[in-house]
C-alpha cells in the first residue's frame, strides 16, 4: 500500500483521535470535585464569570496557547507511532509501539493537567483536581464524569 493511499485512509480517524483526546484532556484540566456530573465544569465556569476582563483575556490566551501545543505534539506523537508501527516486524513490536505512544500520549496529559494547575491557582480558579473514584483512569466506575 502507497505512503499516501495509507495516509488517505488514517487521517480521518487520526483527526477524530486527535479531537477526542484534546476534548479529554480539556475537560480533565478542568475538572474540580463535585456533587454530580458537570459539578466541577460548572463551578469552574461560575468562578471564571468573577474574574476581570483582563483575567479572561489572559485565561483565553493561556488556553488557546496550551492547545496549540498540545495539538502538535500529538501530530509528533502520532507520527512518531505510526513509523513505529510501520517498521515493527512482529506483535512484540506492535504492543511496543502501543505502550510507546500510550505513554507518549499520558505524559502530555499530565504536563498539560500540572500546568492548567498552575494557571488557574494563578488566577485564584479552583484547583481541577479528579474526584477519587475517577482517579485511576478508565477502570474506575464513573470514570468519565468529571468531563
Amino acid at each position: 500500500m502507497s505512503s499516501t493511499r495509507l495516509q488517505r485512509l488514517l487521517l480521518p480517524p487520526v483527526v477524530a483521535t486527535l479531537a477526542v483526546i484534546v476534548h479529554l484532556a480539556a475537560g480533565q484540566a478542568q475538572a474540580v470535585p463535585g456533587d454530580g456530573p458537570g459539578a466541577g465544569r460548572r463551578a469552574w465556569l461560575e468562578s471564571v464569570e468573577k474574574l476581570t476582563p483582563s483575567q479572561k483575556q489572559e485565561l483565553f490566551s493561556f488556553q488557546r496557547s496550551l492547545s496549540l501545543k498540545t495539538h502538535a505534539e500529538q501530530i509528533s506523537i502520532l507520527q512518531s507511532s505510526e513509523r513505529c508501527v510501520s517498521a515493527a516486524t512482529d506483535l512484540d513490536d506492535l504492543q511496543s509501539c502501543r505502550r510507546k505512544a500510550m505513554a507518549s500520549r499520558r505524559a502530555l496529559m499530565t504536563k498539560n493537567r500540572d500546568q492548567a494547575k498552575a494557571f488557574n491557582q494563578k488566577l485564584g480558579l479552583p484547583m481541577p483536581e479528579l474526584n477519587g473514584e475517577d482517579k485511576g483512569g478508565r477502570r474506575g466506575r464513573g470514570s468519565r464524569q468529571a468531563l
